[in-house]
């Protein structure tokens, strides 16, 4: 056997043990995160474990402390996991669509592009937590505090968020079409560019909130709170904002092109280059408001309050 023979050998030799060992790192790391399913199942808990990519679909969860573990990637589908602790989780990527997570604490998890249609979150707590461009559809949200969370991009279509707290929320480009926000308190929350189409709004809490460019076409805000609010060219064309509070709000350049704003409250209201086509004023107020250049061809003006405040009832 020459030189070159020997080098080979040794060299194929080396390669069998470096594959060996890697898959015996494998096995272990493997066996260890078996050990710590076992663990989470059979005592409750496993904060801070590594448990990316398990697969515990359908499991029994219900009060279960993961704190700071990482959950990424994993395959939580319609688990039972009610009153549990995630609370600073890592769940990038892991599928929760149907899960029960009534109640769940999960204070500043971080969920990037975590899948989680039609799960119920009601009475969750979900403060600081990161859901950028999370796919959440026909999520329940009910009564669920997600103050400071974060929402940009993810698909909220005909979520229910029905009186939760999304106080300065960052809900930028998100998509809410059909979404029930009723009573949701939004305040001070940031829904540039993001589209709530048919939405229903109705008695929600918006003061200060930007909603510049945003498509509400079709919500309905029947008495919603939207004081010195950000409508900046949002498309409110076919709107029903009966009886909102719009004082002080700036709607620059935005559509109400047939909208409803009966008996609404616009004092104040910056109203520049706006388009009110055939929108509906009656008991409108508008005292004080800025119309320069505003489109009102077919607006119906009965008992409206004018900005110098005399009353307009052409359209009685």
């Amino acid at each position: 056997m020459d030189r070159k023979d020997i080098t080979a050998l040794f060299t194929i030799a080396s390669f069998l043990a470096t594959i060996t060992m890697v898959v015996g790192a494998v096995r272990i790391a493997n066996a260890a995160k078996l050990s710590r399913v076992n663990q989470l199942l059979t005592t409750r808990e496993c904060g801070g474990c590594e448990l990316e990519s398990v697969r515990l679909r359908d499991s029994n969860l219900e009060e279960v402390n993961l704190e700071y573990a990482n959950l990424s990637n994993a395959y939580l589908f319609s688990a039972q996991m009610r009153k549990s602790n995630l609370v600073g989780a890592r769940l990038d990527d892991a599928n929760l669509s149907e899960a029960d997570l009534r109640e769940a604490h999960m204070v500043d998890a971080v969920m990037t592009r975590a899948k989680m249609d039609e799960a119920d979150l009601e009475g969750a707590d979900l403060r600081q937590v990161y859901l950028g461009d999370a796919s959440l559809r026909g999520i329940n949200l009910e009564g669920a505090h997600l103050a400071d969370a974060v929402l940009s991009r993810a698909d909220m279509g005909k979520a229910d968020l029905d009186g939760a707290i999304l106080l300065g929320a960052n809900l930028a480009e998100a998509n809410l079409s059909g979404a029930n926000l009723e009573a949701a308190d939004l305040r001070r929350s940031y829904l540039g560019d993001a589209s709530l189409k048919d939405a229903r709004l109705v008695r929600a809490m918006l003061l200060r909130a930007n909603l510049s460019r945003t498509n509400l076409s079709g919500a309905n805000f029947k008495g919603a709170q939207l004081g010195e609010a950000d409508l900046t060219m949002a498309d409110l064309s076919n709107a029903n904002l009966e009886q909102s509070d719009l004082t002080r709000a700036s709607l620059t350049r935005a559509s109400l092109t047939h909208a409803n704003l009966t008996g609404a409250n616009l004092q104040q209201a910056i109203l520049r280059r706006v388009n009110l086509r055939n929108a509906n004023l009656t008991n409108t107020n508008l005292r004080g408001a800025s119309l320069q250049e505003a489109r009102m061809e077919g607006a119906l003006f009965c008992n409206t309050i004018m900005p110098d405040g005399r009353i307009e009832s052409s359209g009685c």
